[in-house]
């Protein structure tokens, strides 16, 4: 008994016992953090000037779309009354016009050039060319050539005298803009009837008094 716990306390307080070390296990080590890694970067920040600070002091308020519209002075207003205007005048027939109809401008054409040359220069005809209708002429220029520039010269007199009855039914009619005016005494001038019974025909919308 008594050399059991002799070794046990020998075995106790034995010099070659390791005692548990207390030193420090090594622990890793921690890296310097980079600025901006692994953070987002602030926004940057935009620094408005103060309005008085700007060049030119404070401008004007913005003005709202339909405003500024309506305080817009000259062309739009100017624009409208003129576009009334005008289609209050074709309204009331003072612009009236009407185009003669192609196949009667062609045709009317025609027979002035033919009439023309069959007057004026007969000689210069091709009349061997033309077949059936250089004969034609041929036969006018031999045996009837004194009446074809009586038709010649009469149809040029009749449009004249159409060209300036035109302009006074014009006037009667309500259509007093000059230019339109013109314009109806050319077209007669060149197309006669063709023209002149347009104008004739054309009978103006009676004037509503209030």
């Amino acid at each position: 008994m008594a050399a059991a716990g002799w070794a046990r306390s020998r075995r106790r307080h034995s010099p070659h016992k390791v005692a548990p070390s207390t030193a420090a296990l090594p622990t890793p080590t921690t890296l310097p953090r980079r600025p901006g890694v692994g953070r987002a970067a602030p926004p940057p920040r935009t620094v408005v000037p103060p309005a008085c600070h700007r060049r030119g002091g404070p401008g004007p308020a913005p003005r709202a779309p339909a405003l500024a519209a309506a305080a817009a002075p000259g062309p739009q207003s100017g624009g409208g009354m003129a576009a009334g205007t005008g289609s209050e005048r074709l309204r009331d027939g003072s612009c009236h016009f009407q185009r003669s109809r192609l196949i009667w401008m062609i045709a009317i054409t025609f027979g002035m050039i033919v009439l023309g040359w069959v007057t004026l220069w007969p000689s210069t005809i091709p009349y061997s060319y033309l077949g059936i209708f250089g004969s034609f002429l041929n036969y006018l220029v031999e045996n009837h050539h004194k009446w074809v520039c009586y038709g010649f010269w009469v149809s040029w007199l009749i449009h004249i005298v159409e060209a300036f009855y035109g302009v006074k039914l014009c006037q009667s009619k309500g259509i007093t803009d000059p230019a339109i005016q013109f314009q109806w005494f050319i077209q007669t001038l060149l197309f006669g009837y063709a023209s002149f019974g347009l104008l004739v025909s054309y009978k103006p919308s009676a004037k509503k008094h209030y």
